[in-house]
């Protein structure tokens, strides 16, 4: 919900008493009272009006954001050690892992895990059969069929 400010707040509110608790009608009465002001949908207005009748109408203060020194901390870390962990930065830096995984995922940075194989592994052989015997009847159907595959390392 946007933040308006408590003059708007006290209008919205007249508007939907005088419209009898209507929203749809009090969204196009405001819409047509104040055409310079935004708008509120239905929704805003009933929200307003239940944190009024509540006593919780204070204005919502919009995050500033995460600290620049842990922004700082945070990628640095990862820049001096692409492989670390969050809880990692969280022991050595004190920030915690939800503040660390909110700051990378900000940042554009994402978790991924490098598996490194050097020689064959014990389930590889089932694997590599398996996939040799759908070749061979892909080839059967289809005899042009390795001309359109491309094998990399």
């Amino acid at each position: 919900m946007a933040d308006y400010n408590p003059e708007e707040i006290v209008d919205m509110i007249k508007i939907v008493g005088l419209c009898n608790d209507n929203m749809k009608a009090a969204e196009r009465m405001y819409a047509g009272r104040y055409p310079d002001r935004r708008h509120p949908t239905r929704r805003t207005m009933k929200a307003l009006l239940r944190r009024a009748q509540q006593g919780h109408l204070k204005r919502n203060k919009k995050k500033t954001g995460h600290p620049d020194n842990k922004i700082l901390v945070t990628l640095a870390a990862v820049e001096q050690n692409p492989h670390i962990s969050t809880r990692m930065i969280q022991n050595e830096h004190g920030i915690t892992q939800s503040t660390v995984s909110r700051i990378l995922r900000l940042e554009k940075f994402h978790p991924y895990h490098i598996t490194l194989t050097q020689q064959l592994q014990a389930g590889d052989y089932n694997r590599r059969l398996q996939f040799c015997n759908w070749a061979r009847n892909q080839y059967r159907t289809n005899q042009s069929f390795f001309t359109h595959v491309l094998f990399t390392d």
